[in-house]
Formats: structure tokens, sequence, C-alpha cells
């Protein structure tokens, strides 16, 4: 899987085609965007997902199904049945994954944790991937 990611991104329309570009670039693969009934972003071929934090943009493409979230570390989740911010991303990542997306309700979900990784970009900020491809690489975009 790579893990895309853009600082400064300006507006998430813009970062989300600079990130299909560069796997049309790496990959020699014709990409096209489409959405499920859900707002699951889906590709032809392969997985992507999508997340945000104030001025850092991510995306997460493997040929594996996957769901990807990022916070700042600072960032203080406001439901203590969630508990912290890292398990914030981990829910939302899974939901993601699962193609629900938030419209069913975190607290119901069960996480399966074989499922769970943790990409190191930045020392302030949790980034959660669900997938079963668990080789990441990162890739900045400038």
């Amino acid at each position: 899987m790579i893990i895309f990611v853009q600082r400064d991104y300006g507006e998430s329309e813009r970062a989300k085609k600079a990130v299909l570009k560069k796997i049309k670039d790496i990959c020699a693969k014709s990409v096209e965007l489409t959405y499920s009934a859900t707002g699951k972003p889906l590709l032809d071929d392969g997985y992507i997902s999508f997340a945000h934090t104030e001025n850092v943009f991510v995306a997460a493409y493997s040929s594996q199904n996957i769901g990807v979230d990022i916070e700042k570390k600072e960032r203080k989740v406001t439901c203590e049945k969630i508990g912290d911010t890292e398990r914030w991303t981990q829910l939302e990542a899974f939901a993601k994954w699962t193609g629900e997306g938030v419209t069913k309700s975190l607290l119901d979900m069960q996480i399966d944790v074989n499922y769970l990784s943790k990409a190191r970009i930045a020392s302030d900020l949790w980034v959660t991937v669900f997938s079963a491809d668990k080789d990441i690489a990162v890739c900045e975009i400038f």
C-alpha cells in the first residue's frame, strides 16, 4: 500500500487529483474515481481512501480494500464513550474500510484488529489504516 501525504493542500478535490495523477505515474494505470452509495471512494483497479486534518491530506492506495483516517494528536475527542483521538482514528478508518462510513454509529462498531496498521508520517499525527495489505510505503506530494 502507498500512503500519499500532502501538507498545505488547499482544498481536497485538488489534493485528490494530485494523488490520482501520482498513482497513474507510479503504477502506469489509468485511474478513474467514483463513489459508492455510502460515499466510499472506488477505483476501477485497486482501492483508495481519503482523510484530512487541518492542513494535512492523506490518501491510502492498495490492491486490497482499505480505509484511512488522520488526526492531530493534540485534538481532543469530546465523546467519553469513544476515548482518545487515537481510538477515534481507528473507528473512522474502520468505518471507511467496511464501506459504511460514519453512517453507522461508531460506538456500535466491532473493530477487527487483524487489519489494523499505523503509518508513521509525523510525530504530531495519528494515522490509522485498515487493510489486509501490511506493506506500507509513504509518498510525500509537493
